[in-house]
């Protein structure tokens, strides 16, 4: 393998580690596919016209034969982002920081004393509410969606209701982690939200 390609799966491994860094903090991937979805709309098209253009030159100056594809960056290349898409499936990353996070949030519940922006382990826990039954949920990261009114919050929680949450039971998903613990993401449906506003109003 060439200097070139080692520098090439560099890049690569840099990327999916800096990609797996962040996804220790529940939702910031998410947070960064609306913009990414409208650099990409942007940049796409001009990628496009600059490859054609490409394609084009070198065609006219009979260069495309000499041009070899680099097969044996191929199964490493595939494997780094095989991996890391896995990692990212199962929410290693996530399981990681938060089992060493995990004391300084059950030292929380015991001492039930919260102060907004919080910081425990890894997280800053930006709003922390209980349930009517036994579930405590733990907010560490919200945002737009960035196609609606509504606001997407995620975070872990405690003994929490299969069902719904505080913080809006719209596409409301769980993720085990361990014992009583879990991820959790959910969106507060602002239709719903507003409806229910204007019927307390009347």
């Amino acid at each position: 393998m060439n200097f070139q390609n080692k520098v090439v799966i560099l890049i690569i491994i840099s990327i999916c580690i800096a990609l797996l860094s962040i996804s220790i903090y529940p939702g910031f991937l998410n947070s960064l596919l609306f913009p990414f979805l409208l650099i990409s709309i942007i940049c796409i098209p001009i990628f496009l016209i600059l490859g054609l253009f490409t394609f084009i030159v070198f065609g006219r100056r009979g260069e495309l034969t000499k041009i070899k594809f680099p097969w044996q960056l191929v199964k490493p290349v595939f494997g780094i982002i095989l991996l890391s898409c896995l990692l990212l499936k199962f929410h290693i990353p996530i399981r990681l920081a938060f089992f060493v996070s995990q004391p300084e949030f059950e030292q929380f519940i015991e001492k039930n004393e919260f102060k907004p922006n919080r910081k425990l382990g890894f997280y800053r826990v930006d709003k922390y509410v209980k349930d009517s039954v036994s579930g405590k949920y733990f907010r560490v990261n919200s945002h737009g969606d960035g196609f609606s009114p509504d606001i997407v919050s995620y975070g872990f929680a405690y003994q929490p209701n299969p069902k719904k949450s505080p913080f809006g039971s719209a596409n409301y998903q769980l993720f085990h982690l361990h014992g009583d613990w879990y991820l959790f993401q959910t969106y507060n449906d602002y239709l719903v939200l507003s409806q229910s506003k204007k019927k307390l109003i009347n």
